[in-house]
C-alpha cells in the first residue's frame, strides 16, 4: 500500500471514532471537523479516481477554499474573545472573495505551489498559534490536553507547518519532483488525522474540569 493510499484511508479513522463517541461532541466546532473530514474524504477519493482529468484542478481549488472556511468556523466557536471570533468570520469571507478571484483572473486551477495555498497555511498556523496563546491565559490552561479542540488544533498546525515549504517551492518541481516530494504531505496528512482522532476520543466536557479559579491547586 502506498503512502498515497494509507494518506486517504487515514481519515476513516477520525470519522468511524467521531460516529463511535458522537454522544461526547456536543460541541459545535468538534461537529465543523468531523464535516471537514468527511469532505475531504470524499474529495481525495473522487481526486483519486479521476487521476487528473477534468475536474480535478477544480476540485483542487475548491478544496482550498473549503479547508479554509471550515477551519476559520472552527476557530470562530472555540475562541473565547468576541473580537477573535468575529475576525475569524472575516478571515474566512475574505479569502473566499480573494481565492475567488484570484482563481478566476490568474487562471491558476492548480492547487500545489499556489498563492492562496501559500497563504492559506499562513493564516491557519497564526491562527492557531493564537489560540494556544488564549488558552494560556486561560484558568483551564493546566487541563487543555483534555479537550478535542486542543489535538484538533494541534493536528492542523502540525499539517500546514510541515507543509508550508512544500506549498511555497512545489510549482519549481518537475511532475516527478513533486510526485515524489509530495510524500512529505501525504506523512502530515496522516499525522494530522490521527491528532483529530485522539481528540476525538476526548470528552467534550470543559465544565467538569478543574479550574484555577476554584483553587484546584491550594
Amino acid at each position: 500500500m502506498s503512502l498515497l493510499h494509507i494518506s486517504i484511508s487515514s481519515v476513516l479513522i477520525p470519522i468511524l471514532l467521531f460516529l463511535v463517541f458522537r454522544k461526547n461532541h456536543k460541541d459545535k466546532s468538534v461537529w465543523v471537523i468531523f464535516l471537514y473530514c468527511c469532505y475531504s474524504l470524499v474529495n481525495d477519493c473522487v481526486l483519486y479516481l479521476l487521476k487528473g482529468k477534468f475536474p480535478s484542478l477544480f476540485l483542487l481549488c475548491m478544496f482550498t477554499i473549503c479547508e479554509l472556511i471550515f477551519a476559520m468556523l472552527f476557530f470562530h466557536f472555540v475562541f473565547q474573545h468576541p473580537i477573535a471570533k468575529k475576525v475569524a468570520l472575516g478571515i474566512a469571507g475574505a479569502f473566499l472573495i480573494y481565492s475567488s478571484y484570484y482563481f478566476y483572473v490568474e487562471r491558476e486551477f492548480g492547487y500545489y505551489g499556489s498563492i492562496p495555498a501559500t497563504v492559506e497555511s499562513i493564516i491557519i498556523i497564526c491562527v492557531s498559534i493564537y489560540y494556544l496563546f488564549e488558552q494560556i491565559n486561560s484558568p483551564q490552561s493546566f487541563f487543555i490536553y483534555l479537550t478535542p479542540q486542543f489535538w484538533v488544533v494541534i493536528g492542523l498546525l502540525i499539517f500546514f507547518a510541515g507543509s508550508f515549504f512544500l506549498f511555497i517551492y512545489a510549482s519549481d518541481f518537475s511532475k516527478s519532483e513533486l510526485a515524489r516530494y509530495w510524500n512529505i504531505n501525504y506523512t502530515f496528512n496522516i499525522l494530522k488525522n490521527l491528532f483529530f482522532s485522539i481528540g476525538f476520543l476526548m470528552k467534550n466536557n470543559k465544565k467538569g474540569y478543574p479550574s484555577l479559579d476554584r483553587k484546584y491547586f491550594s
